[in-house]
């Protein structure tokens, strides 16, 4: 036995439409732009989307996981010009490379397709395991200290190169 109800739809006695379907209530669905709020938000939460506001999620946000210094940045070929170009606010993309000889768990740091060096070995660990697992990061350049004119006149590579090691330190985040 079918009745039709108030959006117009004939329905069944079980509830169904005719495609069969239950039809969705006001909790399910908002109804100016059709989003599915039913996946997995608490009352509260549902109650301030349709309200036109934004639930409060953990990790809605993104969440700074630390920060370090950008290390082998010594052995990247054109580095001298290179960190004359790097800022504070720059953001990097981190790539995993389970591959490196030297590292398992080595997370490489790029400046558009340029790569600038890694997370440190003692720092990348959890970040590369959460990579592997389908987590996204990225840098944020937070400091690039100045080679100093003083250390520039000497032109040591053995100063050069320590001063590589420290000189640009990244936020590394994770976006969920």
């Amino acid at each position: 036995m079918k009745e039709e109800n108030s959006s117009g739809e004939h329905q069944n006695i079980q509830g169904e439409n005719d495609s069969g379907r239950r039809p969705r209530s006001i909790a399910d669905v908002d109804e100016s732009s059709g989003t599915d709020l039913s996946a997995g938000l608490s009352v509260t939460q549902l109650g301030v989307l349709l309200h036109g506001g934004s639930p409060d999620l953990p990790f809605s946000r993104d969440l700074l996981v630390m920060n370090c210094h950008v290390a082998g940045a010594s052995h990247v070929e054109g580095m001298k010009e290179l960190i004359t170009k790097l800022k504070p606010g720059m953001r990097l993309k981190l790539i995993r490379e389970p591959e490196n000889e030297y590292d398992s768990m080595a997370v490489r740091l790029y400046w558009g397709n340029t790569r600038i060096g890694y997370l440190p070995r003692r720092n990348n660990e959890v970040i590369a395991r959460l990579m592997d697992y389908g987590k996204y990061f990225y840098a944020v350049i937070s400091r690039v200290t100045p080679y100093s004119s003083a250390e520039n006149a000497r032109q040591e590579e053995h100063s050069w190169n320590w001063y590589l090691e420290e000189a640009i330190r990244v936020d590394v985040f994770m976006q969920d």
